[in-house]
């Protein structure tokens, strides 16, 4: 972690090496394969998503019949694109990439990539590129995660979204790896209130989730049951991250000087085009 406490791309890129084995379980997460969907009729291609990790959304747009690359910087994910996917994802940053100018229309920057990143100037290289490898007429898409409005709210309840709009995400894995029953008395002390009133806020969010998450915290379920050492794992997670809603997405465009097209929301994602 950097001086600061912020997270930076050294950081990002041992987050995603730690996490490569279990990605599999919650790849299909934020810019997720029902928002990539809702992109797609906007994509030109040759296209090429940035971030593009174990390939979810270049096979994905690929089975859509358009033509697309993928590149990531962490060498765990592009092997396990491979494996799994039989998929040739270019090895490079994001900030400097081994692609001549204005070789893609469309590039797609996926979530994981600006949206976990405090540095401004390390967002503007990103984009820089982004738009250099664009033809002049192209799109460039750059997507933030969203937290689903129930998420959001427990994160609130029990103090992990903060009110300077910092997601306390070490906190939420260490939580959120409890059995059932811990889970309730953990809630109960972060929240500062009664086991009965942890456990029935809990239920009452539970049940209003939509299908989707609900099948998203399976499959977090199930990942946690597969690894031998979660303390470990989640000590390669940052203390905190940057939790942008559309106006500080907005306000971070600006202070880039970077004018926003369009956005696009999703119940995952919040996407803009530039």
């Amino acid at each position: 972690m950097s001086d600061n406490g912020r997270f930076n791309m050294s950081d990002k890129l041992r987050f995603w090496e730690s996490w490569s084995p279990y990605w599999s379980y919650i790849e299909d997460n934020y810019l997720d394969l029902d928002s990539i969907d809702r992109l797609a009729s906007m994509i030109n291609d040759p296209a090429l998503v940035i971030g593009a990790g174990q390939g979810i959304l270049v096979e994905a747009l690929r089975n859509k019949g358009l033509t697309v690359d993928g590149i990531d910087a962490e060498p765990e994910m592009v092997a396990y694109a491979a494996r799994r996917r039989n998929l040739d994802i270019i090895l490079a940053n994001g900030g400097k990439m081994p692609v001549d100018d204005n070789t893609y229309r469309t590039a797609v920057i996926a979530t994981g990539v600006i949206d976990f990143l405090d540095d401004e100037e390390q967002i503007r290289s990103i984009l820089n590129e982004a738009v250099r490898v664009t033809e002049d007429n192209g799109k460039v898409f750059i997507a933030f995660y969203r937290l689903q409005a129930q998420a959001e709210e427990l994160m609130r309840y029990v103090g992990l979204l903060t009110d300077d709009s910092r997601w306390r995400i070490r906190g939420m894995f260490e939580l959120f790896r409890l059995k059932p029953i811990d889970l309730v008395k953990a809630v109960a002390k972060e929240a500062n209130v009664s086991f009965a009133g942890a456990f029935f806020k809990l239920l009452r969010l539970r049940m209003r989730m939509p299908r989707k998450e609900n099948k998203a915290i399976k499959r977090w379920t199930e990942m946690w049951e597969k690894i031998d050492n979660p303390r470990q794992l989640i000590a390669s997670v940052p203390d905190s991250l940057p939790c942008r809603n559309e106006e500080s997405i907005r306000t971070l465009f600006d202070n880039l000087d970077i004018p926003i097209k369009e956005m696009f929301q999703s119940t995952s994602c919040l996407t803009a085009q530039i």
